[in-house]
């Protein structure tokens, strides 16, 4: 690579990099009828939670990490595509 061309390339980056943040805001869910918010309740109507998180007194000892919530009869069930995350996770995996 040239010395003499490394002014157009360190350009040429900054202006790509730049790019994205510029031509891709972030949706507003608010702003038209029928947008829906990136999460939402996998259950219609909203569902009464019977057990909520249960941390445990440590980290890696066992407990309820997750909710139990109640569905009704004749309720809607929503279920991503199988590309879409079904579940969000905020810590570490491990696997025994």
């Amino acid at each position: 690579m040239s010395t003499a061309h490394l002014p157009a390339y360190v350009l040429l980056l900054v202006a790509l990099g730049a790019a994205p943040a510029v031509a891709s805001p972030s949706p507003d869910p608010t702003a038209s009828p029928g947008v829906r918010p990136d999460w939402a309740w996998p259950l219609s109507p909203k569902p009464a939670v019977l057990r909520g998180f249960d941390p445990p007194d440590k980290p890696w000892l066992s407990g309820h990490r997750g909710v139990d919530l109640q569905a009704v009869d004749d309720g809607v069930t929503v279920a991503a595509p199988p590309t879409a995350p079904c579940a969000s996770w905020a810590s570490w995996w491990i696997v025994r």
